[in-house]
């Protein structure tokens, strides 16, 4: 049991480093199902990821929109799997009402679920569960379970990196190309075709704060009195 055990991490160090390399979404979550399959000598599993970035396990956290959408299956989609599960969409007409609740339970809980042929594995990154792992494959042994939550939470913590990297990617390429703007009023056309003011234009496509002044020149037109008698002041000093 010790040697299986020791296999057993042996196995997780050697694929963490390429878990953990700047890579698409979709191969990591795809190398993440073999991994975990390989793991445990599992034919069918798939790897499920939540949308809108995860569920916070917290006591402020209301669970009933999730637990509809759960009940409904309209949301929680398959991104990756192998055997029976290789290109199938919704989870739940890929897995029977029982195995739903299973996966409900991992995912609400943030715990590993074990039944007679069945080992669901949330995806966690501290407090929150961002994915879940099924697999047609009991990990009866304690060990087996323990290895598995080791590898869950160094496959979580990338998948959650590849998406913040993608979604930094994406802000940046917003910013990116030909930006239509008005050459009277200085407005921008989005790409919906409205036209909005340069300040709400960069605070909803950036990470811009405008902090709003006045340059010599608009004080000058704006003020021309007061720009006189700063003028006249500063002439008198000198």
């Amino acid at each position: 049991m010790l040697n299986k055990n020791r296999q057993g991490l042996r196995y997780i160090l050697d694929v963490t480093p390429e878990l953990h390399k700047i890579q698409p979404l979709d191969g990591l979550l795809q190398g993440i199902l073999l991994q975990v399959a390989g793991l445990l000598g599992a034919v069918n599993s798939f790897l499920a990821v939540i949308p809108e970035g995860g569920i916070e396990r917290t006591p402020r956290v209301r669970t009933e929109s999730f637990l509809a959408m759960m009940e409904e299956g309209t949301e929680l989609v398959i991104h990756a799997g192998t055997g029976r599960f290789v290109g199938r969409g919704k989870v739940d007409g890929a897995v029977e009402g029982g195995k739903v609740r299973l996966i409900r339970e991992a995912l609400l809980r943030g715990e590993i679920q074990l039944a007679e042929q069945v080992t669901v594995v949330p995806l966690r990154v501290s407090e929150l569960t961002i994915g879940v792992i099924y697999l047609d494959h009991p990990a009866i042994e304690s060990q087996d379970v323990e290895l598995l939550q080791i590898f869950a939470n160094q496959a979580a913590v990338a998948l959650q990196n590849v998406r913040l990297y993608e979604q930094t990617l994406a802000n940046i390429q917003t910013l990116r190309g030909l930006l239509p703007i008005c050459a009277s009023c200085k407005c921008i056309r989005d790409d919906g075709g409205y036209w909005s003011q340069l300040e709400i234009y960069f605070k909803d496509h950036s990470d811009v704060m405008f902090t709003h002044g006045l340059c010599p020149k608009c004080i000058e037109k704006l003020y021309p009195d007061l720009t006189k008698q700063m003028h006249e002041k500063s002439g008198q000093d000198s």
